[in-house]
């Protein structure tokens, strides 16, 4: 499955960048690329996980979680490309070794941008608290580099890339 992964999402991200207009397949061949994510993910296969991720995306972290990143990156930062993503999301499960992602759904409110809606939970290694977080994901493909980043509902995210009504 993992061979499989990247090129779908690679195709979907060369069919938009092509001039593929055709909404509902570029939708659906998202979806099936980032359900595969999630499932590598979840298993910690980071490498097959993050393989369609073109080098030069753009990955904002939710702000919200600003405490637990900064304390596991650093200062909150934007990441880019695939290596950082990885390094990333290993530092993480480290700190919330049963970290894990459950899509939820998926929306395409304009050509060239898909909003992915999941929760996140995992426990704290050394706080044994449980963290539960719902979120929605933005992938801005309308220019280069793609970017993706978090916010706390559908509302934030539709603003964030100037689709507030």
């Amino acid at each position: 499955m993992s061979e499989e992964n990247p090129e779908v999402a690679r195709r979907v991200i060369d069919a938009f960048n092509r001039g593929d207009r055709d909404e509902q397949r570029l939708l659906e061949g998202f979806r099936a690329s980032y359900l595969r994510f999630a499932e590598a993910f979840n298993r910690r296969d980071f490498e097959a996980a993050f393989a369609p991720i073109p080098p030069d995306l753009v990955f904002a972290p939710l702000v919200a979680e600003r405490g637990q990143a900064e304390a596991l990156a650093g200062e909150l930062r934007e990441l880019h490309g695939r290596e950082e993503l990885i390094a990333f999301f290993r530092d993480w499960v480290e700190e919330f070794p049963d970290w894990r992602v459950d899509v939820e759904g998926f929306a395409g409110p304009t050509l060239g941008v898909i909003l992915v809606t999941s929760t996140v939970r995992g426990t704290g290694r050394s706080s044994g608290v449980p963290v539960v977080r719902r979120f929605t994901e933005v992938w801005d493909m309308r220019s280069q580099p793609i970017r993706v980043s978090q916010h706390q509902d559908e509302a934030d995210a539709l603003e964030a890339v100037g689709l507030a009504e």
